[in-house]
């Protein structure tokens, strides 16, 4: 290490880590406080997940070595050992506010937490273990701390909590952002049963001008009725279902923001100059080969209805308080304190050692995949990068790796 590097590292030890370090040959640990320790693993996949950020910055060019350029005007390197050296304390904010809130995990939310991440590991345990992360390490990361998370978010903001968010809030966020509607697709093309694909895929031929008009006919049919009050949206998918001699439901109903939905911009377009109550007969055979019969259902009458999923509750508060909770933490991770960071740990697992599964690509491939994770094995790492970054400060302490 030459001296700026040294310079750089006791700058870290000293501002970032914001706590202790202890100098000892000694890595059966990475960091301490109290009678919680973490395990090198855990850190170990803290500079993982920091590598993998880091992909995603903003003026990082993945066509050079990610480690040779810099982050927010710090070196890469620096900037990752920060990244870590804050989820790990996060480790010990979370573990606190858990205590704080009289709050605990049940052995079916461990063991959902630990099931949340089997298909990432089953892909990458490899990748994983021969640096050093095992599957406990693992599960503490991308797993327990998320649920903990999540559990003092919903704690805080949820019912009852002390920043509760009112349900007539909530509402009125849905009704302000969201759009309910029902449909019914009627796919413009036809499959072959006498021929297939070099793949072995039924073969598909687009219906012929005149089958296309009587689906319209029969369809716009559908909409008359649906309109005069004659028949309903049930009904009208379940003729269809038999005059198409389908064996599925083809009624699909949906309540969504369509600003994240990833519908075609000719649905939403269509939703969004409908009023509520309004049917329509809407062509998306150039787009994506369907005609529908649509519906636009008034949201201020499903609002309520929503909330009543757990899931969807949870996702209208993280909506609405997300960004004001995680700006928190990231302060309170800033002025955390308390922390015995293991310095031969953090001496031994450098971000450099994930050099290999982060390797530059291509200037067209970098320019191409626009935030993609470079990889020197096609899409593992993007893939591996990908799925650690969705839980990104999220961590646990444990012992062992």
């Amino acid at each position: 290490m030459n001296r700026l590097k040294k310079i750089a590292a006791a700058a870290l030890a000293a501002v970032v880590l914001a706590g202790t370090t202890a100098c000892s040959g000694d890595v059966s640990w990475a960091a301490k406080k109290g009678d919680v320790t973490v395990a090198p693993g855990v850190y170990i996949f803290s500079i993982f997940n920091a590598y993998s950020s880091a992909a995603y910055q903003d003026g990082i060019d993945l066509s050079k070595s990610i480690l040779e350029q810099q982050i927010d005007g710090k070196d890469a390197n620096e900037w990752m050992l920060e990244e870590a050296a804050n989820s790990i304390k996060r480790i010990f904010l979370i573990n606190d506010k858990m205590n704080e809130l009289g709050l605990t995990m049940t052995d079916e939310e461990l063991e959902a937490a630990s099931k949340a991440g089997d298909n990432v590991w089953s892909s990458y345990s490899s990748l994983f273990s021969s640096h050093g992360i095992s599957r406990a390490s693992f599960d503490l990361l991308y797993g327990e701390i998320p649920a903990k998370n999540r559990k003092i978010f919903k704690a805080l903001y949820g019912k009852g909590g002390s920043k509760e968010v009112s349900e007539a809030d909530m509402k009125k966020y849905i009704e302000e952002n969201y759009t309910d509607f029902s449909m019914i697709g009627a796919s413009t093309y036809k499959t072959n049963s006498d021929s297939s694909t070099s793949s072995g895929t039924p073969d598909t031929t687009n219906l012929t001008d005149e089958e296309k008009k009587e689906l319209q006919q029969t369809l716009q049919g559908y909409v008359d009725k649906v309109k005069d009050g004659s028949m309903t949206m049930q009904e009208a998918a379940d003729a269809y279902k038999e005059y198409a001699e389908l064996d599925t439901e083809q009624l699909i109903s949906n309540t969504v923001n369509l600003e994240t939905a990833g519908f075609p911009d000719e649905l939403n377009e269509e939703l969004g100059d409908m009023e509520a109550g309004e049917v329509r007969f809407v062509d998306l055979s150039d787009s994506v080969g369907l005609y529908l019969v649509l519906r636009k259902g008034d949201i201020a009458e499903k609002s309520a209805e929503y909330l009543e999923d757990e899931d969807r509750y949870f996702e209208i508060l993280s909506n609405i308080k997300g960004e004001e909770y995680d700006n928190a933490m990231k302060e309170e991770v800033a002025a955390y304190t308390g922390v015995t960071f293991n310095q031969a740990v953090i001496d031994k697992y450098q971000p450099s050692i994930f050099n290999d599964a982060f390797q530059p690509v291509s200037s067209t491939a970098a320019s191409s995949s626009a935030g993609s994770t470079a990889s020197s094995s096609g899409d593992a790492s993007s893939q591996a990068s990908s799925a650690a970054s969705s839980a990104p400060e999220e961590s646990s302490a444990s012992s062992g790796e």
